[in-house]
C-alpha cells in the first residue's frame, strides 16, 4: 500500500499534524537518564527541586524513572499491565528495547483480535510469521520471553502466536526516535498516518520526532482534510485507512502518555496523486548495503529511480567507487573495501567495550591513510567514499571524547585534538554537501552534519587561550526564507562562502595530522578531479545574500584577533546554512532552530 499526495505541494510543508506513537519504549542504556513516559531528559538529581527522587517502579528496582507525577500517572499502568515491570525484573536492560515495545504494543491493541494468520495487527504489517531465516528464530524466542513476562510464567510451553505477530510488527514498523540533536534513546510504533509511507533511497519526505505538550495529551485533527496525503491501493486498504483514522484519536488518548511524536515532511516538489516516500535506512550507503539491510529488517527489494538508474546516479557512484573509476559513468561499483569495512566495525566494537579513545582514533586514521593507488594524493578510500563518511563521522566523535578528556590536564592536546573534531566534522559536512547538491534527498543528513560542524569549531574557538579577554562580538543567525526556486542558488552561495573561508582557515586546522594534511580542501573537491558542485550564483541574489548574513555576523576587527574572528565567521556560516537547510527539512518549529541559537549565545 501507498499515501499519495491529495495536491501538488510546491514547497516544503508538513503533510500532516504530529501523530503519537502506539507504543515506545527507551533503550536499555536511557532507562537511568531519560524519562520512560515523555523521553525527556531527567534534570540532574542534584539540582533543587530535583534532588528529591524521580517518581519510579518499585517493583522492578526503579528501572523505570519519571520525570513528574503527570508522567508517572500517565505510563506507570502501561508499565505493569503490559509485562514490562515483570520482564524488567527478571532480564538484563540491554538490548531489550524492542521486547518491550512489543510487550506494550500488544498491550495498547489487546482489544483487536488478532486476524488469521496474523497478517496485520492495528494497520500494522506483521508477516513472515513461519520466516525459518535468523531473525525469525530471534523472534521465537524473543516472544517466549514475552509471554512468560505477560502470563507470569518462567516454564512450560505457551501459544506465542500474539507475542511473535506483536514483534514482527515491531520488526517492520519501529523507528529510533531521536529528539533534540542527541544519539536515539528508544524506539517507538506510529500507526498507519506514519507506518503507511514506503521507502525510497531518494525520498520525497523526511520525518522529525518532538516532544508533545506536558499538558493534556491532544493529537490533534484527524480527519482525512488535514492530512496531505491519502491512501492508493485496494478497496480495503482504504477502508481500513478510514477506520483508523475514525478510531485513532479514542485509541491513542492515554495509551502512550506524552510519548514523542512523529511529523512527516515534504523535502521536494511534489506532483498530485505522486507517491510521497520516506527513507528507511542510511542514504550515505551504496545500495548493495541499503538492499541488504532493507531485506534483512524489512523482506523487500527497493526499485527507487535511485536503485534502478544504470548507469549509477552520481551519488552512488562516488560513495562506492576507488580513485580508479571516480571519474568514470560506468555501473562497476568497487567490491574490493568488505575488508576495511569490517576493520572500521572492529574498531568501533572494541571502542565500544574498552572505551579507550586515542586507540580508536589511532586505528581509523591508518585505515584511511593507507595507501594503495598511484595517484599523488595515494587515498586507498578516496575522501568521499562511504566508508570514509563512516570514518569522518567516529572519528569526529571520539576526538571530541578526547578533547573533554584532555580539558584539565593539558592544554595543548585538548586545542590538538578540538581542531582535530572541527577538521573532522567540517570534511563529514562538506563531502555530504558536496553530494548533496546532486541529489536533495540527502538533506536530512547534511543539515545534521553542517550543525555538528559549526558547533564543533565553536568549541575550539572556546579552548583557545586569546590574547584579548572577551572579545566584542555579535551573532544572530536567522536564514533566508525556504523557498524552492532559491534551494539551489543558496545552496551554492553558502557552499562557495564557506569555502572561500576556509582557505586560509583549513591548514591551521589540520596542521599535525597526516590524513587531514592530505585534503587540500574540505568543500571545494574539485582537486580530486570531480566537477563543481551546484551551479552559478545570480550576482543579484548573491549581493543579496551577501548583506544579509553580514548583518548576522559583527565582530570587531580590533579586540579580535584574525585567527578567531576566521574560525567565527566559519563556525557561524555553518550554522547559518544548516539553519536554512533544517528550515526546509524540519520546519520552523524544529528543536534544531532554537539549538544553533543556544550555541550563538553562548559562543
Amino acid at each position: 500500500m501507498e499515501l499519495r499526495a491529495r495536491k501538488d505541494l510546491g514547497r516544503a510543508q508538513d503533510l500532516g499534524p504530529p501523530v503519537p506513537p502506539i507504543a515506545a519504549a527507551l533503550h536499555g542504556s536511557f532507562l537511568s537518564s531519560n524519562c520512560s513516559s515523555c523521553f525527556r531528559l531527567l534534570p540532574s538529581r542534584n539540582t533543587p527541586p530535583h534532588s528529591i527522587p524521580f517518581p519510579s517502579c518499585p517493583s522492578c528496582n526503579a528501572s523505570i524513572l519519571y520525570c513528574s507525577p503527570s508522567c508517572s500517572a500517565s505510563d506507570f499502568p502501561l508499565h505493569v499491565s503490559s509485562g514490562e515491570c515483570r520482564f524488567l525484573s527478571t532480564s538484563p536492560h540491554a538490548c531489550t528495547s524492542d521486547l518491550r515495545l512489543a510487550l506494550r504494543l500488544l498491550h495498547s491493541l489487546g482489544s483487536n483480535p488478532l486476524p488469521t494468520p496474523p497478517a496485520r495487527i492495528g494497520g500494522l504489517l506483521a508477516s513472515d510469521l513461519d520466516d525459518e531465516s535468523e531473525i525469525a528464530e530471534r523472534i521465537r524466542e524473543g516472544a517466549t520471553l514475552m509471554a512468560r513476562a505477560r502470563n507470569g510464567e518462567l516454564e512450560g510451553d505457551m501459544d506465542t502466536t500474539a507475542e511473535k505477530a506483536a514483534l514482527w510488527a515491531v520488526l517492520r514498523n519501529a523507528v529510533e526516535v531521536q529528539v533534540g540533536g542527541s544519539a536515539a534513546v528508544g524506539v517507538a510504533v506510529y500507526g498507519p498516518m506514519f507506518s503507511w509511507f514506503n521507502h525510497s533511497c531518494s525520498p520525497n519526505a523526511c520525518y522529525r520526532f518532538e516532544f508533545s505538550s506536558r499538558s493534556e495529551p491532544e493529537p490533534g485533527s484527524l480527519e482525512p482534510v488535514s492530512l496531505r496525503v491519502f491512501p492508493s491501493g485496494p478497496e480495503q486498504d482504504a477502508a481500513a485507512w478510514k477506520a483508523w483514522l475514525c478510531s485513532e484519536s479514542q485509541l491513542l488518548n492515554g495509551l502512550c502518555g506524552y510519548g514523542p511524536r512523529v511529523l512527516v515532511r515534504s523535502i521536494k516538489p511534489i506532483k498530485k496523486d505522486e507517491e510521497v516516500c520516506i527513507a528507511y535506512v542510511d542514504l550515505l550507503q551504496p545500495k548493495v548495503a541499503r538492499h541488504a539491510e532493507m531485506w534483512s529488517k524489512y523482506r523487500f527489494v527497493c526499485a527507487c529511480v535511485r536503485c534502478s538508474a544504470s548507469p549509477q546516479q552520481y551519488v552512488d557512484r562516488v560513495i562506492s567507487s576507488d580513485l580508479r573509476t571516480l571519474n568514470s559513468y560506468y555501473d562497476d561499483a568497487d567490491t574490493k573495501h568488505e575488508e576495511l569495512a569490517d576493520f572500521l566495525d572492529q574498531v568501533i566494537d572494541k571502542y565500544m567495550e574498552d572505551g579507550n579513545s586515542l586507540v580508536c582514533c589511532e586505528m581509523v586514521e591508518s585505515m584511511l591513510l593507507s595507501e594503495s593507488f598511484g595517484d599523488k594524493h595515494k587515498f586507498k578510500l578516496h575522501p568521499l567514499h562511504h566508508l570514509s563518511l563512516s570514518a569522518y563521522m567516529s572519528l569526529s566523535s571520539t576526538y571530541k571524547v578526547l578533547t573533554n578528556d584532555f580539558a584539565e590536564v593539558n592544554i595543548s592536546l585538548n586545542f590538538k585534538m578540538s581542531r582535530a573534531a572541527a577538521s573532522y566534522a567540517l570534511l563529514l559536512a562538506g563531502a555530504t554537501n558536496h553530494l548533496l547538491l546532486s541529489d536533495v534527498s540527502l538533506i536530512a543528513n547534511a543539515t545534521l552534519f553542517w550543525i555538528n560542524a559549526g558547533e564543533a569549531i565553536l568549541d575550539l574557538v572556546k579552548s583557545l587561550k586569546w590574547e584579548s579577554d572577551k572579545a566584542e562580538y555579535s551573532i544572530n543567525v536567522t536564514s533566508p526564507s525556504a523557498s524552492w526556486n532559491e534551494f539551489e542558488e543558496t545552496s551554492v552561495w553558502c557552499s562557495n562562502r564557506i569555502s572561500g573561508t576556509l582557505i586560509s582557515t583549513w591548514p591551521f586546522l589540520i596542521e599535525g595530522f597526516p590524513f587531514l594534511e592530505k585534503i587540500e580542501h574540505p568543500v571545494d573537491f574539485t582537486w580530486l578531479g570531480l566537477p563543481k558542485s551546484g551551479g552559478e550564483v545570480d550576482d543579484a541574489n548573491s549581493r543579496k545574500l551577501d548583506l544579509h548574513f553580514e548583518s548576522q555576523f559583527k565582530a570587531s576587527v580590533v579586540t579580535i584577533e584574525p585567527e578567531r574572528r576566521n574560525l567565527l565567521q566559519v563556525a557561524t556560516l555553518c550554522l547559518y546554512y544548516g539553519r536554512y537547510l533544517a528550515s526546509i527539512c524540519y520546519g520552523p518549529k524544529s528543536y534544531l532552530l532554537d539549538h544553533i541559537n543556544h550555541l550563538l549565545l553562548n559562543a
